[in-house]
């Protein structure tokens, strides 16, 4: 799931110096910045004349023909292991990001390329929330979802996960990894807000969040289907894997903008 507002400056690129030597795809142009490793995040896009699908296209043949080892693409959970990898879904973004991954594995077969890859699928950004109004769109829409919990991560932990991929290659050659830290509904993430910052969530209006998803109809297809069907990361298994793990109160007290009191 995409940050609901205007993209800042990634947070992953500032995680790890091995990061910086990677290339985050803007242009189907693009080409990687060294010969072993590249990193690609594509972003939704309103214009069909630069897709997300030909911002990371671009990227995926010339890391093939410039001999690239391995290439890290930021995804989006459908429903965990095993799932995802058979359901594109009906919202568009998603569904971009499954054709991704799809041309990724296939350029490199049909090619015969050596490149090996690891695909990363986050779940909800925590970072959406915020103390704005998109941030409080974003809790009305989460409410909306109802008593199913909705699955979380913080974008800070998509860059660890981006980094110990590019440093220890062979442990994540050719996988997926679906990414979570936590797994909360409204109700529980605002009792979560209170015991950690001392004060209640931001809120707005229950009729905010219809109306977003009303007037952004993906907005609307992608709630319902995280109340229909719904993330699927196995966040216990992550935690063993990466202890630094943020569950929500650690976001919140760690790394979001929210301040305690």
């Amino acid at each position: 799931m995409p940050h609901l507002r205007k993209p800042k400056p990634s947070p992953l690129s500032q995680t790890s110096p091995l990061l910086k030597e990677t290339q985050q795809t803007q242009h189907p142009s693009s080409k990687p910045t060294s010969r072993y490793m590249a990193y690609s995040v594509s972003q939704p896009s309103r214009t069909k004349k630069i897709t997300e699908e030909k911002q990371a296209f671009g990227l995926v043949d010339e890391s093939i023909k410039n001999n690239v080892e391995h290439f890290v693409f930021t995804s989006v959970d459908r429903g965990g292991p095993g799932v995802s990898e058979k359901n594109p879904t009906d919202i568009p973004h998603f569904l971009a990001k499954h054709k991704i991954e799809e041309y990724l594995k296939d350029q490199i077969k049909a090619k015969g390329s050596k490149m090996q890859y690891t695909i990363l699928r986050p779940v909800a950004f925590m970072d959406n929330l915020t103390n704005d109004f998109m941030g409080k769109g974003f809790a009305s829409m989460w409410g909306g979802v109802g008593s199913k919990p909705l699955q979380l991560i913080s974008t800070r932990d998509i860059g660890l996960f981006s980094a110990r991929a590019f440093q220890h290659p062979a442990q994540y050659k050719n996988k997926a990894v679906s990414l979570a830290g936590d797994e909360l509904n409204l109700t529980q993430a605002k009792k979560v807000f209170k015991d950690t910052l001392g004060y209640d969530m931001p809120e707005t209006w229950g009729f905010v969040g219809s109306g977003l998803k009303w007037m952004i109809s993906e907005l609307g297809t992608m709630f319902k289907w995280f109340a229909d069907q719904g993330y699927g990361a196995d966040i216990a298994s992550l935690k063993k894997e990466e202890p630094k793990l943020q569950n929500f109160s650690e976001w919140l007290a760690e790394t979001s903008t929210f301040k305690k009191q």
